[in-house]
């Protein structure tokens, strides 16, 4: 409460909003607070503060760790015929396919969580025996986009899986918007036809996948050499499917 500007505000963790009190109102006391004006509305928030610390007053500069680089720029060259590495372009480091665990880790620090592959829409370049013997395993880093798949027998990274965070998506908010480039130019806002147009047609016919909990529709996955896209109902690309 500040009665010298006539406002007072509602904090929670790492957000302030701060509203007027009309002139109309007599002094309020802070217990009083959130009220409701005489025509039964409720005051405007003029200000909303984000910072990161236990309050507004005592907010603090975060440090950033190795997974912490929201919406950095991750290069993906194709100059050759196969993809080989993608490069954080902030944090000056690169990860390759075939990299061990221990490699990753040194370059992109722990994941923010990991589990064992329940499906893999790749099924169709692979055959049934290989599928029966996976014990892929994926690192899921949320706060860059990306997901990493290791090889259950070998331990090396084998697919790298960038996620657009797209509205419509049945996996939307779980992951942050992966800030990917590849060398062609197509990036995170690209779309479908944009994607035909600089990679030409795809190998096959899509696959189509539906979720029985999905409320917004199937997504259909388009192949190329060491590339699957993901492309949602309005042509955006919800995620991209990188491997060697």
């Amino acid at each position: 409460m500040n009665e010298e500007d006539r406002s007072y505000s509602l904090n929670y963790p790492g957000v302030t909003f701060i509203f007027d009190i009309p002139d109309s109102c007599e002094s309020i006391k802070a217990m009083d607070l959130p009220f409701t004006l005489s025509d039964g509305t409720t005051p405007v928030a003029k200000r909303i503060y984000i910072y990161h610390g236990p309050a507004f007053d005592q907010a603090i500069v975060k440090t950033l760790g190795k997974s912490d680089y929201y919406f950095e720029e991750v290069y993906v060259p194709i100059s050759k015929s196969t993809i080989e590495k993608v490069t954080f372009k902030d944090q000056n480091v690169s990860l390759a396919f075939g990299q061990s665990t221990q490699d990753v880790l040194c370059e992109l620090g722990p994941p923010q969580d990991q589990m064992a592959k329940e499906s893999d829409k790749m099924g169709i370049h692979r055959s049934e025996e290989t599928l029966k013997s996976s014990d892929d395993y994926f690192w899921n880093y949320f706060s860059l986009g990306i997901d990493l798949v290791f090889d259950g027998v070998l331990h090396v990274l084998k697919k790298i899986i960038f996620h657009s965070n797209y509205m419509g998506h049945y996996m939307m908010n779980r992951y942050a918007k992966c800030n990917f480039k590849f060398e062609n130019g197509i990036t995170h806002k690209s779309t479908w036809p944009e994607v035909l147009e600089a990679f030409g047609q795809p190998l096959g016919p899509p696959v189509i996948y539906n979720r029985e909990d999905n409320p917004f529709g199937t997504t259909s996955f388009h192949g190329y050499d060491g590339i699957l896209f993901e492309v949602l109902p309005n042509k955006h690309i919800a995620s991209v499917t990188l491997w060697n």
